[in-house]
């Protein structure tokens, strides 16, 4: 079995809430086959880089990364004092359109 590429983000770096940033980190990170770039908190709330391939998500629940278990997607619900959350069932690629699911860290 191939191994998962993930990296931490530097302390004080978060991930993009647009497309645009979205796509220039996914091109730096390069993922191969049928992975895609997500990034992502781990159960910790910590952004992670990770490519992987994309799990389709529920309306109201955000992906996270779950380093603990070889690199898998699990999903938690969202808390809208963040920001949006998904109103809709989602691809965890797409998770940058919800600032809900996205460095909890961050009160908005």
């Amino acid at each position: 079995m191939e191994k998962i590429q993930f990296k931490p983000l530097q302390s004080g770096t978060f991930c993009p809430f647009n497309r645009n940033y979205w796509e220039d980190l996914e091109r730096k990170f390069n993922c191969q086959k049928l992975d895609l770039y997500h990034c992502i908190p781990n159960q910790d709330n910590n952004p992670y880089e990770v490519c992987v391939q994309p799990q389709w998500t529920e309306r109201n629940y955000c992906p996270i990364f779950n380093k603990m278990a070889a690199g898998y997607i699990d999903h938690t619900s969202s808390d809208p004092q963040y920001g949006a959350c998904p109103d809709t069932k989602y691809r965890s690629n797409m998770v940058y359109l919800y600032p809900g699911c996205l460095n909890k860290t961050l009160k908005r």
